[in-house]
């Protein structure tokens, strides 16, 4: 396993590093496991298959194609093409199994932490703060005032005609 594991690695021209990084072991284990020093755990191989799409059965007793068919569903390509590591696959995979209400809490915390960064973003930066709901607030107040003046002025305009 370990020269087919490290085949894996040089074919999709990844250092001992990125794999060690994408499937949460260290640089040394990757290179233990190439040199048949170290064998990989369970999960190490369920993780390294799952993270480049290998072939779990090819990975361990060299039988098959090294790769597995690949993924037709449209998670499992953006997974892929954004090489997301699998905690990150789960997260988005769970985050599109949620029923539309639990999908809005979810915006709603999330549009949260982005307000909170950029809010920490501008006040490091010591620019103005910004308060948007206020602005648009203020904005809604003018549009309505403008409104009742125009009832107003049309409501004027057919009593003098109504007098005449």
């Amino acid at each position: 396993m370990n020269t087919r594991f490290k085949e894996v690695r040089k074919y999709l021209h990844l250092t001992q590093k990125e794999v060690g990084e994408e499937i949460n072991i260290s640089e040394s284990a990757v290179s233990k496991i190439e040199k048949g020093t170290g064998s990989p755990s369970r999960q190490t191989v369920t993780m390294f298959c799952s993270a480049y799409n290998v072939n779990e059965e090819w990975l361990r007793t060299g039988e098959g194609d090294m790769f597995c068919e690949p993924a037709s569903d449209e998670l499992s390509a953006l997974c892929a093409r954004y090489k997301l590591d699998a905690l990150e696959a789960a997260v988005l995979k769970a985050y599109l199994e949620l029923g539309e209400p639990d999908r809005a809490v979810m915006r709603r915390f999330i549009d949260g932490i982005v307000e909170n960064a950029t809010a920490d973003a501008s006040s490091s930066d010591d620019a103005p703060s910004l308060d948007i709901s206020a602005e648009v607030e203020s904005y809604r107040r003018q549009l309505e005032a403008q409104k009742k003046a125009a009832e107003k002025s049309s409501i004027c305009d057919l009593t003098a005609e109504k007098e005449a």
